[in-house]
């Protein structure tokens, strides 16, 4: 089977590379790749390699700087499946596989079975007694019944046989005409049998020895929690915590100009997500700030943006029970602003140094104003520490945790 990549986005976006079994395609930013993508600066100049060896898909990274990913996830080497999407620099990829298939009808047949037996009659061969070509054959008619209450017919010129004579009895209770007298006593010539003695207790005199009863098995301990955060460092464990210590749902606000696998990632990895700004990328207008729900079980996730964002700047964290359109309407509002002069003016709250140097120096009734919905930011601090910015009605105050 052979496979299409069709390029969904990037600098080629439209174009489809056919690789075929056997075959195997690097892509890449310069010429000493097969498929080069000058146009795309994230691309290394061998970035990634796809393989079609006898129908099995497999792609893998060539030492890149930015990494080679599939549906989100980073990988150095990784099968393929149908539809998976790769990202690579500000590029994706999709693949098509098609599946040679073939109709077989050796093993099925749609030939009536009326059309079967005209074959039959025209081959020489005779059908089967009491079939016609024209359908069933008719029924003999049936005889009348007797009247009920006469005689049956006799049998030729011969008489029925006589009954046989009964068996006798060789055991068993007396017959009813001797059973009981009709003064409901029963008669001294059949004295009506003892009832049988009751058993032995078990284990006397040869009695079925007690059966000891089953020993009671205690209940099967209950199954090990699953722990989503068991491959995280201590160091990373703290900060998750701290993270989802208040017990509200965790949103993530990702500024997508600073790398261009925030753009990639959060586009791929399936979690709920909604645009906040507009900015150009590559001259083109596209995403500049996402909003993404982040779950304490989305480990994908959680390992991109602790793992790899965490001390990057890559933005900021948020706390709410509103919901995420609700965040998100309220985010959009404080920072797409204005101007006194009426012009655009966008507040970046997903910058971490600016939210830490901003939030502490409002007033409380500003503050209040500016977290509306939220219940806390939580942000990176100078030196790799977490910082949680709350707002009470004595103003902004700030809990700062070491995570080392």
């Amino acid at each position: 089977m052979r496979a299409i990549f069709e390029v969904v986005e990037g600098p080629l976006a439209g174009r489809r590379i056919e690789l075929n079994p056997g075959q195997s395609i690097a892509f890449g930013r310069t010429t000493k790749s097969d498929v080069s993508i000058p146009g795309d600066g994230y691309m290394s100049g061998r970035h990634f390699e796809v393989q079609n060896a006898a129908g099995a898909f497999l792609v893998r990274d060539l030492g890149s700087s930015n990494g080679t990913f599939v549906n989100g996830a980073r990988v150095n080497e990784q099968p393929l499946q149908d539809e998976d999407m790769i990202a690579a620099g500000s590029s994706k990829f999709r693949l098509h596989v098609e599946f040679d298939t073939e109709a077989d009808f050796s093993k099925t047949s749609t030939i009536p079975a009326q059309f079967l037996f005209e074959k039959t009659i025209e081959q020489g061969q005779q059908p089967a007694i009491g079939t016609t070509t024209g359908g069933a054959p008719p029924l003999p008619p049936v005889p009348p019944l007797p009247v009920t209450g006469a005689p049956p017919p006799p049998l030729g010129n011969s008489q029925a046989p006589p009954p046989p004579p009964p068996l006798p009895v060789t055991g068993g209770p007396p017959p009813l005409e001797t059973a009981f007298s009709p003064f409901g006593e029963p008669p001294a010539s059949s004295p009506v049998p003892p009832p049988p003695p009751p058993p032995l207790p078990p284990g006397m005199f040869g009695g079925p020895p007690p059966v000891p009863a089953p020993p009671v098995m205690p209940p099967p301990p209950p199954p090990k929690p699953v722990d989503p955060w068991e491959s995280f460092s201590e160091r990373e464990r703290r900060l998750l915590q701290k993270l989802f210590s208040r017990q509200e749902p965790v949103y993530a606000v990702l500024d997508a100009t600073k790398d261009m696998l925030v753009r990639a990632f959060v586009e791929a990895c399936g979690e709920p997500c909604v645009a906040l700004t507009e900015t150009l990328v590559q001259n083109k207008p596209g995403i500049g700030c996402y909003l993404v729900a982040v779950s304490p079980t989305a480990t994908k996730l959680l390992d991109f943006l602790i793992r790899d964002g965490w001390s990057k700047n890559w933005g900021v964290y948020c706390t709410s029970g509103a919901g995420l359109e609700a965040v998100a309407t309220h985010l959009r509002n404080v920072i797409n602003v204005y101007t006194a002069a009426g012009l655009p003016f966008q507040l970046r709250l997903q910058e971490p140094v600016l939210l830490r140097t901003f939030l502490p120096g409002l007033l409380p009734h500003e503050a209040t104003a500016i977290l509306g919905p939220l219940s806390s930011f939580v942000v990176e601090g100078p030196s790799g520490e977490m910082m949680t910015i709350t707002s009470g009605s004595h103003g902004v105050s700030a809990d700062v945790v070491r995570l080392d």
